[in-house]
C-alpha cells in the first residue's frame, strides 16, 4: 500500500501537461501565421496576399486577403481565380480566368485569359510559367488587419524558439518530477 503523505497529486501532471500542449499549439501557430502572412514563404503549398484593388470586386474588395492554394496549370479551369505575377505591373495580379488556351496565336505552351470581375476588358494573356495558384479562400476585411503587423521573420524565430525552449523546459520537469524512482532505472 502507498502510503498517502508519499503520494504525488496529479493535479500539478495535468496542468503541467495541459501548458505543454498549449506551448505545441501556440509554437505551430506562430510559425504557421509567419510563414503564411509572408507570402514568399508558401505554408504547405498555401500563400496569402492583401487585396488592394478593386478589379476583383464585389467578390474581392480592397482589404481583403485571399489564401491561394498553389497549384499546377493544368489544374486551372475556366472560372477560376487565379493569381499571378504580372509583367506589366510587377506585383502579383487576382482575377477569373475566361479562357485556357494551349497555343496562342503561334505560341506555344498553356495560356489563361483573365479577367477582373470588377473590369471592363481582359488581361493580356498570361503564360502558365506566371501562374502562383489558384483562389481558394476570401477573407474579408483581413488583408487590412494583417498589412501592417509588426511581425518580422526574425521576431517569429525568437518568439518560436523561446516556446520551443519552454516546452521542452516542462517536458523534462514532468519527466524528472512525475515518473516515480522504482520506473527509473539507474545504471552504474
Amino acid at each position: 500500500m502507498v502510503n498517502p503523505a508519499k503520494r504525488r497529486s496529479r493535479t500539478p501532471l495535468a496542468l503541467y501537461l495541459f501548458l505543454l500542449v498549449l506551448c505545441a499549439l501556440l509554437e505551430l501557430g506562430a510559425a504557421s501565421v509567419g510563414n503564411l502572412l509572408y507570402r514568399d514563404k508558401p505554408f504547405f503549398s498555401y500563400r496569402f496576399f492583401h487585396v488592394v484593388t478593386a478589379s476583383m470586386s464585389p467578390k474581392i474588395t480592397p482589404g481583403d486577403g485571399i489564401l491561394v492554394q498553389i497549384c499546377p496549370p493544368l489544374e486551372v479551369r475556366q472560372g477560376d481565380i487565379i493569381v499571378y505575377d504580372s509583367a506589366d505591373i510587377g506585383e502579383p495580379v487576382a482575377h477569373r480566368v475566361i479562357d485556357v488556351q494551349a497555343d496562342l496565336e503561334g505560341q506555344p505552351g498553356l495560356w489563361f485569359l483573365t479577367m477582373g470581375d470588377g473590369n471592363r476588358a481582359p488581361d493580356p494573356p498570361v503564360p502558365a510559367r506566371a501562374l502562383i495558384g489558384k483562389v481558394v479562400r476570401v477573407l474579408p476585411g483581413l488583408g487590412k488587419k494583417t498589412k501592417n503587423l509588426p511581425l518580422h521573420p526574425e521576431s517569429l524565430f525568437v518568439l518560436t524558439a523561446a516556446l520551443g525552449l519552454v516546452m521542452v523546459g516542462a517536458l523534462v520537469f514532468v519527466i524528472m518530477y512525475y515518473v516515480e524512482p522504482g520506473r527509473r532505472e539507474r545504471r552504474p
